[in-house]
């Protein structure tokens, strides 16, 4: 099983620390990130920006790939 983490910096230090559009920055700090919840990510496409994604992982022993099961 995934491991939970926390999302508790403030705003101001990512867009900082990633050079980020302060408007993207539409979250409040969460302190138990489990898997199976959606969450903030720093993602590099073509420059740095926050997307929201699907934290979990999908065991080499599933029967389906997983991005069906979970309406991707």
């Amino acid at each position: 099983m995934c491991g939970r983490y926390t999302q508790t910096r403030e705003p101001a230090n990512l867009v900082f620390r990633f050079g980020l559009d302060p408007q993207e920055l539409l979250f409040k700090p969460r302190y138990n990130i489990a898997p199976g919840q959606d969450a903030p990510v720093v993602v590099n496409d073509e420059k740095k920006s926050l997307k929201v994604m699907h934290w979990g992982l999908i065991p080499s022993w599933a029967k389906c790939d997983g991005a069906a099961s979970l309406g991707f």
